[in-house]
């Protein structure tokens, strides 16, 4: 979420644990990228907002009177706009925006991986592969971002998650099935139920909310079977769609509202229509600009059908083209905002907001219009009811701190009783959400400067004259609009144990079909919500493993006495999520996951000695230490309560390095979203940190209020001056190497190269038993690497000089992303093979499978990117797919213990992998073994022509039971699901499904465990 609701509120008053000093998270996220290519968007996280302010830190054991500290913090209001884009600056840098094809690109090669296997026992002998276990959290969910109800069925509804696919439930959201796992692309835009035949469903793929992690989709889906199998309809180079909207009248009459890509101009936006159910497409509204009607970057994000005469619809257009590198958010807004009507079923159309007299804001003339929303609903009686019209608008203020445009403000609600001709705002930006008194005010605009990532309107079907705005919270009117209840109050006590209210940042509402009209159910970053008396009481649905992590790791400690091998039963684990804090699985006696903390949780540590030490932070590098577990999820009272020192409570360690008395950075040090934190395994007093600098932490254990903190490197990295200019570059990664003989380790530190000759990483020798301030001598590695963002340092367990980086890139002609150097980074080797050109965020050794062999070492090794999980049993001659029952989705980090390797994803929660069976004595560990280790099918005829039914021998017997055959287009990734049937033993008979088109084909059987075999088939027409 652009978390800036839980987060704030979470902060202030944890932070009050150290008595009134004023760290405030801002922001949640989002991510937006057209097409299913990543593109130019924001990610709305929770960014520390700085004011002046004056505090006292109160130390646990020291002085009783600590002096008063000068924080030295700009107005409130300064928004750093640049931080928000992290998850996608890191991703697209060195250039401004990612290249579209890259991502589609990715997904198609990693539908074309072969899948890691090893024998097993069997009369054939079959091949099986290793099975990922989805372990949670499964009651903290994550981003959803659109919903839609049955109108028939009040306990079937759909809802899409930001970066997780699209889930259906049939009992009220008692239990849930994704049903588009077989796409590919996760991310979920709009969803659209036919009124008529309510087992057809539309959804549009590519999450518009404007974020730095709202990934793109690849277009238009339809199913009529309730999302079992699912048709493609094109779309897909717009990698966003916004609305889908059916006639209520003719249901194969449908118009979508295409945003399109935000970074980049081109002609894959506005609105379409269909009268054909989608099977053909027409483009019915687009705006071209600039004397030669060239420039292209006007989007329709939403689009409302008048209730009572299906010819006549609004549409709202967004012009939005954004810019890196000179505030994000100047892009964000633009004259050619406002609202488009048609009263002929869009043939025609003309923009009204230009109109003298019409009542609307004039975009051209404001030129600072941003995100909008229309509705259009019923609003009388009788037998000609009167219609009402709703424009919903956001506006860019000019922060006076860095004068870039901030994110969109609520500007106002328009309501027209005469079908659109004529208008009256009937709500300003007076309209707030209570703030409990965080960021020092009670209330705030009611998107808070986020317009551009939640903002919507919904209405009652059952009950005419009730309105719904959405945006850091819900609004409800019962009197058409002219006066609004917060129904959510959403920095109330959502991170309270056992009493969860609502979360801020909505998405998406609709009522299911029950008579009473009072079932309603809310979409926001925390997940689904439902309320059945209008908010005066809410409930979380539970059973959606969606959230999105950034991090992950083992309670070491926690698990010292278990065996040498464990289940994922065994696991207790913590880590960071966007928008939902860090939670914790077996660090408290709750059998769920819980928070131990709010806001953009981050990296995690633990002591592996000592069970009680545990390490957590926050977005912008905000670290707290723990050194008791008891009463870790107290009531929020107890977590601001500094009249017992005996109650344990979080150390918030930060402050001695960015606020102390004897602060070591100015405040103002650029520094990443979720910034690098490290302990030392061998030496837990010792945590390591990174902006633009590397900073060292010696921590008391037993007092952590008497931690000391040194600046322990040169700036090697970004703008140490000013956060606004963080695209500078930061500090990305930190880890630690081996040690010497005298107990010396290697220290590495990596992030961006922005300025030639400068580096991308550093490394030093450190001597851990130095209490000085003498900074280590540093070695800029500046030769030999990409020009991407290091994502994860892997050093050697014991050569010091050997290390891996893996590398952000996402151009489809970058090749280098995972290197290798013997000789501390005088020379690199890339070992990226076959690997998917996607971004990689995290590697681990598996050091268990060399099983002492000295020839195995770091041969075994396995990385997390965009497009799921890879491992190489050769060093990085050859890559596989690692593991079967995994989308492809985004993995931002993995580890391993024991037995166990962990992945932490974007968007699916957590998952766990049993490897003590990796063992490469089975598998071809020989240079240049890359083919895939399947049995092959061979098809006929091949190619497929006309024939709606052809079939498939598999030469290699199966002993495990077929459960489905697919088709995987080569050239985008694409998947359909196929009926089949057994003719004999390895034979089968293949029904090809309509809308499979022509093109070249991997035609796959997967069983209970993954792909069984594999070959490919080419469909002439």
């Amino acid at each position: 979420m652009r978390l800036r609701s839980l987060s704030h509120y979470f902060l202030r008053f944890l932070l009050f644990a150290a008595l009134v000093l004023t760290i405030l998270p801002q922001w949640g996220h989002g991510h937006t990228m057209p097409n299913g290519k990543p593109v130019h968007h924001r990610i709305r996280h929770h960014k520390l907002r700085r004011k002046d302010s004056t505090s006292i830190a109160k130390s646990k054991k020291l002085s009783p009177s600590p002096p008063e500290v000068k924080l030295h913090m700009p107005t409130p209001g300064h928004d750093g706009e640049e931080v928000n884009d992290w998850f996608y600056r890191r991703r697209a840098w060195p250039n401004e925006a990612i290249d579209p094809e890259a991502y589609p690109n990715a997904l198609a090669e990693a539908a074309k991986m072969p899948v890691l296997s090893h024998p097993a026992t069997g009369k054939h002998g079959t091949l099986e592969t290793f099975s990922w276990q989805n372990i949670g959290p499964y009651s903290i969910d994550g981003r959803v971002s659109c919903i839609a109800t049955h109108p028939i069925d009040s306990n079937t509804f759909y809802i899409g998650a930001a970066a997780g696919g699209l889930w259906k439930t049939t009992n009220h959201g008692t239990s849930w099935r994704c049903v588009t796992d077989t796409f590919g692309m996760l991310a979920s835009g709009c969803v659209a139920i036919d009124p008529v035949q309510p087992e057809t469903i539309y959804l549009g793929q590519g999450e518009p909310n404007q974020s730095g992690d709202s990934y793109p989709g690849n277009g238009l889906w339809k199913s009529t079977d309730g999302g079992d199998s699912w048709t493609y309809l094109g779309f897909a180079k717009s990698q966003y769609i916004g609305k889908i909207i059916i006639d209520p009248n003719n249901h194969n009459t449908i118009f979508i509202a295409v945003p399109g890509p935000s970074a980049l101009s081109d002609s894959n936006r506005g609105v379409f229509r269909s009268f054909d159910g989608g099977l053909t497409w027409s483009r019915s509204l687009f705006v071209r600009l600039g004397k030669a009607k060239t420039s292209n970057s006007v989007g329709f994000i939403d689009v409302a059908m008048n209730p009572t005469n299906s010819g006549e619809l609004v549409a709202f257009a967004w012009d939005h083209l954004t810019s890196l590198g000179s505030g994000f958010s100047t892009g964000s807004t633009g004259p050619n905002s406002g609202v488009w009507r048609t009263v002929d079923t869009g043939k025609t159309w003309s923009r009204i907001d230009t109109v003298a007299g019409s009542g609307l804001p004039n975009g051209v003339k404001t030129k600072v219009l941003g995100r909008g929303a229309v509705l259009w609903t019923v609003g009388g009686h009788g037998k000609l009811p009167q219609t009402y019209v709703f424009a919903a608008y956001t506006r860019a203020d000019t922060n006076i701190v860095t004068h870039y445009m901030t994110d969109d403000n609520f500007e106002g609600l328009y309501r027209s009783g005469d079908e659109g001709l004529t208008w009256t705002k009937v709500i300003d930006s007076t309209l707030r959400i209570p703030m409990g008194g965080v960021q020092g005010k009670d209330s705030a605009n009611i998107t808070n400067a986020q317009g551009g990532y939640d903002l919507y309107l919904a209405a009652n079907p059952a009950r005419p004259g009730e309105v719904y705005l959405g945006g850091i919270d819900v609004f409800r009117s019962t009197d058409f609009g002219l006066s609004f209840k917060d129904i959510t109050n959403s920095y109330s006590q959502y991170y309270v144990k056992d009493n969860r209210q609502q979360h801020s940042d909505q998405h998406g509402l609709a009522f299911t079909a029950a008579p009473s009209g009072t079932d309603m159910i809310v979409v926001s970053d925390g997940g689904v919500f439902h309320t059945n008396d209008f908010g005066s009481t809410w409930n979380q649905t539970t059973g959606l493993p969606i959230t999105m992590f950034y991090a992950i790791e083992p309670w070491k400690g926690g698990m010292q006495n278990t065996a040498s091998l464990i289940n994922a039963s065994d696991l207790k684990v913590f880590g960071g999520t966007q928008d939902n804090g860090t939670v914790a699985h077996g660090l408290t006696p709750d059998t769920n996951f819980a928070w131990i903390n709010a806001g953009d949780g981050g990296v995690a540590a633990s002591n592996p000695d000592d069970s009680t030490e545990v390490v957590t932070s926050l977005q912008l590098g905000v670290i707290f230490a723990r050194n008791s577990l008891d009463s870790l999820v107290p009531a929020p009272l107890a977590m601001r309560d500094t009249t017992h020192d005996a109650r344990p409570r979080w150390h918030t360690l930060s402050y001695r390095l960015l606020r102390g008395q004897q602060s070591q950075t100015d405040t103002t040090e650029s520094c990443a979203f979720i910034a690098p934190v490290v302990l030392d395994n061998q030496h837990p007093t010792d945590l390591y940190t990174g902006r633009c600098h590397v900073y060292r932490a010696v921590l008391d254990w037993n007092d952590l209020e008497n931690t000391k903190w040194y600046r322990w490197s040169p700036q090697l990295a970004g703008n140490p001056a000013n956060d606004s200019q963080w695209y500078y570059g930061d500090l990305e990664t930190i880890a630690i190497g081996p040690r010497d003989v005298a107990g010396h380790p290697m220290l590495w530190a990596g992030g961006y190269i922005y300025a030639t000759p400068s580096s991308a990483l550093w490394r030093t020798v450190l001597d851990p038993t130095r209490r000085d301030t003498t900074q280590p001598k540093w070695i800029p590695i500046n030769s030999g690497l990409p020009g991407t963002t290091i994502s994860c340092i892997v050093p050697d367990r014991t050569d010091s000089l050997t290390a891996f980086i893996t590398t952000m890139g996402s151009s489809s002609s970058d090749g280098q992303h995972v290197l290798r150097t013997t000789d501390g980074g005088a020379h690199w080797t890339n070992i990226s093979g076959n690997l998917p050109h996607a971004p990689i965020s995290a590697m681990v050794i598996d050091s268990l499978a060399e099983r002492g062999n000295p020839a195995l070492k770091n041969q075994i090794l396995i990385v997390g990117t965009d497009v799921g999980v890879y491992v190489t049993v050769n060093g990085g001659t050859s890559w596989s797919a690692f593991g079967s029952g995994m989308p492809h989705i985004i993995v931002n980090d993995l580890k391993i213990y024991k037995n166990m390797l962990i992945a932490a994803t974007h968007g699916r929660s957590l998952y766990a992998m049993d490897i003590r069976n990796l063992d490469p004595a089975t598998f071809d560990v020989q240079a240049g073994s890359g083919g895939s280790l399947l049995p092959t099918i061979n098809v006929f005829p091949n190619p497929v022509i006309s024939q709606s039914v052809f079939h498939m021998q598999v030469e290699v017997p199966l002993n495990s039971s077929v459960r489905w055959c697919r088709l995987v287009q080569e050239s985008n990734g694409h998947q359909f699901n196929l009926p089949f049937e057994e003719e004999s033993q390895g034979r089968y008979t293949i029904t090809r499904s309509p809308g499979i088109g022509p093109g070249a084909y991997f035609i796959q059987l997967l069983g209970d465990y993954g792909v069984l075999a594999e070959g490919r088939v080419s469909i002439v027409q």
